[in-house]
């Protein structure tokens, strides 16, 4: 075999095992995995105009060390409020009541909105019926985006596309034990117009 060809398959063999090492890294990460790619097994969120929640809305029992989940928003979800002052308002995404309380006692969501132009994703939370909230970062409309909802003692961990923030957490239970939280709309407006927010539970 001549040598130029060798020096070939040395190369691609030496490129195949770099990205192989890398994806297991990547892998092993459960804060930076990557969007995936395909979108089966969404479940649509439709928040009609002129109300606050979306449907499917079943209740359903959540007891949780973390939720993790795919979301997109359609372009719907590019609004604005009829005051201006309510463009700031947080809307809710995905999460759980926890401690065993209603959601307005203890629990834990991403909260979203588009504002200044941007979609903007934050951690919401409630301890003893006091609401914090933080910023965590920027994603895309009409892009399938990773998040986590993590429960680590007297912490939630969130997450979005690896930009992580840790919030703190009051609850007495070793799990976020509580009830599914669903899309919402608001703030003290309802739904300007009709979105749709796409999400995959993956756990």
């Amino acid at each position: 075999m001549k040598p130029i060809y060798i020096a070939v398959i040395c190369f691609c063999s030496l490129l195949w095992l770099a990205c192989t090492k890398e994806t297991s890294k990547e892998n092993e990460l459960p804060f930076t995995t990557a969007p995936a790619p395909t979108d089966t097994n969404f479940t649509m969120y439709t928040i009609n105009r002129g109300v606050h929640e979306s449907t499917p809305n079943l209740p359903q029992w959540a007891s949780v060390d973390s939720m993790v989940f795919d979301v997109r928003f359609d372009s719907a979800c590019r609004y604005l409020t009829v005051n201006p002052n309510n463009q700031a308002d947080i809307n809710k995404l995905f999460g759980f009541a926890d401690n065993n309380k209603v959601h307005h006692a203890y629990s834990a969501r991403i909260g979203w909105r588009w504002y200044q132009n941007k979609m903007e994703l934050l951690g919401y939370v409630y301890n003893d019926s006091v609401r914090t909230y933080q910023f965590i970062s920027h994603v895309p409309i009409d892009q399938n985006n990773r998040c986590v909802i993590a429960v680590k003692g007297n912490q939630y961990v969130f997450a979005v596309n690896g930009t992580r923030i840790s919030m703190p957490r009051r609850a007495s239970t070793v799990r976020g034990d509580g009830y599914v939280l669903y899309p919402f709309f608001g703030g003290d407006e309802p739904a300007p117009q009709t979105m749709r927010i796409y999400i995959r539970r993956i756990r």
